[in-house]
């Protein structure tokens, strides 16, 4: 089934791609014709005013407001029209109404419309996606920085509670106007944002206020196959500006057609079902003695979401009468790897219209070859688990359970219903099959890492001691709480990238890390075997290894201060090529060395800081991190003298060449390995207090004859690798 949806001419312009010829046309303010102070003072803007409703109406009610015709059609002409007008002189990125759109054939009627490189030609998103509530950032994309010509109207309540229009209206930054504008990315016909309060610059969340004026929109454009939409922080929002999304498609979601369940009725007639039969778990809201008695609600659930850190996305539907809220976890598993590839490579971002039922395609393939089952697999990945969604329910319950009988009792059936889906095991067995346990044969102990739900207070408790088939287990336990309990919160939920750290949140890690090395005394090595052996000693009271080499376990014995029991020559991988990872190869690769570009980074925090970038010319810094470290202003110098630089120095932070980066061009390879090599005779050239720091793994990038040297850092940097890795994993999972 093919959709027939309006057309009209339309001429794609370089209004987005070239500013600058268009500026040229301007006069005043700073030249952009925007929305923030420098252009507003006199600009005048449509105003369509509407009026409140007291009750839930119906869809005639809200067309024939008293039987006067409204002064305007507000979807047909102020919308739609403004809309086709934006396309005629050319605003948008693209000719949406020129995509291809089907319906695919099966019990629920998904959409699928092929806008290739769509993904290459919105804004990208400029913010953290592990974080649903983030402040307001000026200096990222934001609306106020839009053209006036992008936006069709304000949209405003009427003072008098009647419906008016004014074609042209001054801007009173005072009251901060709400305003629709077109997107200019569009996913469908009539694609318009709604952005309430515009210049008070709100952040993606909802709030009471906003989520009625969404309601408000949908009423006033009484049409059905007009939905509005909105996706949190986490949920595929790419724009941190608070705003809702709507657009005209004349053929029902799926996510419309699927059953229900009445979970409760809320005193003020809201009814609160669950989404049966659908890919994508969620909640409904319908009904209320008022429009705001509805919008309260799901207000109220949205907010809890919000403060609980769990990404939704919400679909306003029949005409502001019904509305979805649904939760969902998809970039959550993306971070987790948790995501197959398959899926990854279509690049379809599930946001509210894709949980909709409305699949936007980036690829020939993927529409030529859409099927219900495909679409239904990709939104099964975004729902969160029967026991989740239980919890998260009872969470919503509670957030909107004042005063309301009898609501408290769902949430805790619920709960009870969420724990029945679950497999549950006696305490014990959990504790020892859900836990990361790290063995050692020698003593027979393991560290146990147990997650308790529902007490009250957060310990560590580390003299703990449980008995398993005659295993001592040291217990860990970490009672579950909602992070604005646990006393003094770490500033990060997540660790993704060195530019989230600030000095003084490196200087608390490192005290921390200064702690953790009190409970627990490691150390690491490298890859060759014995700094394999040194590694692993540092973890364990005994090794039982097997080795290619037949001499190997005699050569680690040789190293080891445990015991080492040889498991046997392991001479099936004899004459296999070792599989080479990154960090394993030779000598200077600032090109494509992942942990020289971090502490980069990281030393950019730092002032009376010089880095000299010594490699050889084909693998030497890009251009990005000299950049950084320039606006940061770090002092930097490349240099071909290995030796020269070494003597001024205080750290020498060598690191490998890595052979795949070369692909075919072994020459390249070649030409660069064993260039520098920090030797004795590098040594004798280096400061008496300073240090030569490694990564490892190590092939011959530093001679062996180098470890005795006490300036020989990296085992110590191994070892002092774990406390950070421990301090991070006590303050991500319980802060301070």
């Amino acid at each position: 089934m093919m959709l027939r949806i309006k057309r009209v001419p339309t001429v794609v312009s370089n209004y987005q791609k070239d500013e600058a010829e268009e500026t040229a046309r301007r006069s005043g303010g700073c030249g952009k014709n925007c929305l923030r102070s420098c252009c507003i003072p006199g600009a005048k803007l449509p105003l369509y005013a509407f009026k409140k409703l007291n009750n839930i109406e119906s869809e005639k009610d809200v067309l024939a407001i008293e039987n006067k015709e409204p002064p305007v059609a507000f979807l047909d002409s102020l919308v739609l029209g403004e809309w086709e007008d934006r396309m005629q002189r050319g605003l948008f990125r693209y000719d949406v109404t020129a995509c291809e759109t089907k319906v695919i054939p099966g019990e629920y009627g998904f959409i699928a419309q092929l806008n290739e490189g769509r993904h290459l030609k919105k804004r990208p998103t400029e913010f953290r996606v592990d974080k649903v509530l983030q402040p307001f950032d000026g200096n990222k994309f934001n609306f106020t920085k839009v053209g006036q010509e992008e936006v069709l109207f304000q949209f405003e309540a009427s003072e008098d509670g009647e419906v008016q229009f004014f074609p042209n209206a001054p801007i009173y930054v005072e009251n901060s106007p709400s305003v629709v504008a077109i997107n200019v990315s569009p996913i469908e016909y009539g694609h318009v944002l709604l952005v309430p309060r515009i210049l008070e610059c709100l952040p993606q969340r909802i709030d009471r206020e906003s989520f009625l004026l969404a309601l408000y929109m949908a009423a006033e454009a009484g049409n059905p196959y007009f939905r509005l939409g909105y996706n949190s922080l986490g949920a595929f929002a790419t724009i941190n500006h608070l705003h809702f999304q709507a657009y005209y498609l004349a053929v029902p979601f799926p996510i419309e057609k699927a059953p229900t369940k009445k979970l409760t009725t809320l005193n003020d007639g809201v009814i609160i079902s669950e989404l049966l039969k659908f890919p994508v778990r969620g909640l409904v809201f319908e009904g209320g003695n008022t429009l705001q008695d509805l919008s309260d609600t799901v207000s109220d659930a949205c907010i809890c979401l919000q403060d609980n850190n769990i990404p939704y996305n919400v679909l306003i539907s029949d005409c502001g009468k019904r509305i979805f809220l649904l939760p969902q976890c998809y970039a959550e598993k993306q971070a987790l790897g948790e995501v197959s590839p398959e899926l990854l490579d279509t690049q379809v971002n599930p946001a509210v219209w894709e949980i909709s039922g409305h699949m936007v395609l980036k690829r020939r393939k993927d529409y030529d070859e859409a099927s219900e089952e495909n679409a239904w697999r990709l939104l099964a990945e975004v729902s969160l688990s029967d026991e989740r969604f239980g919890e998260v329910n009872a969470l919503i319950l509670e957030a909107i359970a004042s005063g309301e009988d009898g609501i408290q009792n769902v949430a805790e059936t619920l709960l009870e219903e969420s724990y029945t889906k679950a497999q549950c095991l006696e305490e014990e067995n959990a504790i020892i099959d859900s836990s990361h346990c790290a063995m050692v044969a020698g003593t027979q102990e393991c560290l146990v890492l147990q997650l308790l739900t529902g007490e009250k207070s957060l310990k560590w408790e580390q003299s703990k001691r449980l008995s398993r088939n005659g295993m001592r287990c040291c217990a860990l336990e970490i009672e579950y709480l909602p992070a604005f309990t646990m006393g003094k919160k770490f500033q990060l939920d997540n660790v993704i990238e060195a530019q989230q750290f600030d000095r003084d949140t490196l200087s608390a890690i490192f005290e921390v890390a200064r702690e953790m090395e009190n409970i627990e005394k490691k150390s690491p090595g490298s890859q060759i075997l014995k700094d394999t052996i040194r590694t692993v000693e540092g973890y364990s009271d005994i090794i039982v290894m097997r080795h290619f080499e037949s001499d190997a376990a005699r050569r680690a014995a040789a190293t080891a201060g445990i015991p080492i029991i040889n498991a046997g020559p392991f001479r099936c991988l004899h004459h296999r090529k070792r599989d080479r990872k990154t960090g394993w190869q030779q000598s200077w690769d600032l090109a494509n060395g992942r942990t020289i570009r971090s502490l980069a980074y990281l030393l950019a925090k730092y002032q009376d800081v010089k880095i000299y970038f010594v490699s050889p010319d084909v693998v030497k810094m890009k251009d990005g991190i000299k950049d950084y470290l320039t606006s940061r202003g770090v002092e930097w110098e490349e240099s071909a003298d290995l030796m020269e630089v070494t003597s001024k120095c205080d750290v020498v932070y060598q690191t490998s060449i890595q052979q795949e980066r070369f692909g075919e061009r072994i020459d390249l390879y070649e030409e660069a390995r064993g260039k520098y090599i920090v030797d004795k005779d590098v040594l004798k050239v280096m400061q008496k207090h300073a240090v030569v720091m490694h990564p490892l793994p190590r092939l011959d990038e530093i001679t062996v004859d180098v470890d005795a040297d006490p300036r020989a850092a990296y085992f110590r940097q191994a070892e002092n690798g774990l406390y950070i890795r421990m301090a991070l994993l006590k303050l991500l999972l319980i802060g301070w």
